[in-house]
């Protein structure tokens, strides 16, 4: 079974780097670049894990930890 990883930060450049690393190992990768965007992926399927940037515009990040949990 293939491991889901959600990756969430505001800087487009990071994020497809990040996913391109972990796509190379086999991992299977979505991105997402706002806390509305993430609620919304996380709704639809599980995560085995969550990069989550702190900073994120109109929504911070720790308060989306909280949500999602």
């Amino acid at each position: 079974m293939v491991s889901r990883i959600l990756i969430v930060d505001d800087d487009q450049d990071i994020c497809q780097l990040v996913k391109a690393y972990l796509e190379r190992s086999e991992f299977e990768v979505e991105v997402a670049y706002d806390g509305s965007m993430a609620k919304s992926a996380v709704d639809k399927a599980p995560f085995d894990l969550v990069l989550l940037d702190v900073m994120l515009p109109g929504q911070s990040g720790l308060d989306l930890c909280r949500e999602v949990r």
